[in-house]
């Protein structure tokens, strides 16, 4: 179901949920946070329209314009979802191809069929992963 109402969140208890394990001196030396330090810094300074801000609704953001983060959210941390989720549609198409009785000779070759497909997105993901970072090894896996 979708849902009726909004939801808020206490942005700090989530926070600290979500970086009870992580190391605070690697998050901070990330290239992400380093060369958007300055609006993340404002934005979690906020001081306008009652503190409520949303980086998605640029009526929220008074006198900053916080577009360079939005940017980047798009385009170096929403990007993974996109490839995550065109792997995910062939688990699933994977699955319903299990489900329509055909023997397993058949159903190994539509795996092989998919894992034909999906090869290609991996080694995708791997290469941009790789050009961002020209001075780290290429991942094994994404």
């Amino acid at each position: 179901t979708t849902a009726q109402k909004n939801v808020r969140i206490n942005v700090e208890e989530c926070m600290n949920y979500l970086t009870a394990d992580a190391d605070p001196a690697a998050i901070m030396q990330s290239d992400f946070v380093k060369s958007h330090w300055d609006l993340i810094e404002e934005m979690g300074t906020f001081e306008y329209i009652e503190d409520t801000i949303s980086l998605f609704d640029d009526t929220t953001w008074g006198h900053v314009d916080f577009e360079p983060l939005l940017e980047a959210v798009w385009n170096e941390i929403a990007i993974h979802a996109c490839h995550q989720q065109r792997c995910e549609n062939y688990v699933q198409l994977a699955a319903l191809v299990a489900k329509t009785s055909v023997g397993e000779v058949r159903r190994t070759l539509r795996a092989i069929i998919l894992s034909t497909i999906i090869r290609p997105f991996h080694q995708w993901a791997k290469q941009v992963l790789a050009e961002r970072n020209p001075d780290k090894p290429p991942p094994r896996r994404v």
